[in-house]
């Protein structure tokens, strides 16, 4: 498949747009969908794993209530089954 430099850049914007709004969305919350954890935690740790282990993508030390969840949910016994 052929690769477009322009849309990756483009897109890599729009990630960390949205990672910068779920930070801001966790600062309010313990997990994504509210004090619960829930499928949406399960969906977002493998979404933003495949894109860090795939594209390269991280999370910005600077996201604190990101970096948080995903250290709490990355830490559950499911998530390294």
């Amino acid at each position: 498949m052929k690769q477009v430099p322009a849309a990756a850049e483009f897109n890599r914007g729009v990630i960390t747009r949205f990672l910068r709004w779920l930070d801001g969305e966790l600062a309010a919350s313990k997990f994504v969908a509210g004090e619960r954890y829930s499928v949406a935690d399960i969906t977002g740790l493998c979404t933003l794993d495949f894109a860090t282990a795939l594209v390269g993508i991280s999370i910005d030390p600077t996201l604190s209530h990101l970096s948080r969840w995903h250290a709490a949910v990355a830490g559950r016994p499911s998530a390294r089954a």
